[in-house]
């Protein structure tokens, strides 16, 4: 993606899923100058 102006995105909705804890949303490719910043930074966790 470097260099191609997209930027991975979550839609608006999000749904349940096996575990209570855990939800899922889709995801989309969209040109970062016009994605929504709340649906476009992302915080990844490496479980110990």
């Amino acid at each position: 993606l470097a260099g191609s102006g997209l930027c991975l995105t979550v839609g608006n909705e999000s749904d349940s899923t096996f575990d209570e804890t855990h939800r899922w949303r889709t995801l989309f490719m969209a040109h970062c100058d016009e994605a929504k910043l709340s649906h476009s930074q992302w915080h990844f966790v490496v479980p110990n």
